[in-house]
């Protein structure tokens, strides 16, 4: 039986979540006729909110004392398949110091169920990322780079999360944090995949 915080979160953030599924750019990856370079753009666009929110919650959870509770990154696998499929698409930037979502996703300010809220996102997304792994390595085959996709091991920090979101979510007063700390970084990635150049 799904737990009432899970499933207020689940509804919360259903819409960003499909918003962000039908994006084109990640809707490639599941398409029979995918290229390579559809591949490597998407990577390249999943890679600035993927930094950015990882950053934050990696920075966070040390102010908070959340460090023995790790997320474990994912930005490096990103890196290196970009790396490798570095003749398809530009070098990443790093954000400026004016970059607007650093303001918004600021580890000094965070919380505790905001931590829980992103990691509620990324967490998510190595779920997808299994279905997307395989799709790509049938289309493009097994040689592709797909350390990202293909190496989320959802399987064991799914149920890692949801022991720590338990726990935070046992305070009722910490489960709207929680919602709108996820729905931000839906928002994140949403705002990144629109409006990339």
């Amino acid at each position: 039986m799904t737990p009432p915080w899970l499933e207020a979160l689940r509804t919360a953030t259903r819409g960003h979540h499909q918003a962000l599924d039908q994006q084109p750019v990640l809707q490639a990856l599941l398409r029979p006729a995918i290229t390579i370079e559809q591949y490597a753009d998407a990577l390249q666009a999943l890679y600035r909110p993927q930094m950015l929110l990882e950053t934050a919650l990696t920075q966070g959870a040390v102010r908070v004392g959340m460090a023995n509770q790790p997320y474990a990154p994912r930005l490096p696998a990103l890196t290196a398949d970009l790396q490798a499929l570095a003749p398809l698409c530009p070098p990443c930037t790093e954000p400026g110091e004016g970059e607007a979502w650093q303001a918004v996703l600021d580890p000094a300010t965070c919380s505790v169920p905001v931590l829980t809220g992103w990691r509620y996102v990324l967490e998510g997304a190595r779920l997808g990322s299994e279905v997307l792994a395989v799709q790509v390595r049938r289309r493009l085959g097994e040689q592709v780079p797909c350390l990202f996709l293909g190496t989320a091991e959802a399987g064991r920090h799914w149920p890692s999360y949801l022991q720590q979101a338990a726990q935070v979510c046992a305070d009722a007063k910490a489960v709207p944090e929680v919602i709108e700390a996820a729905c931000q970084a839906f928002r994140l990635y949403q705002h990144a995949l629109t409006t990339r150049g």
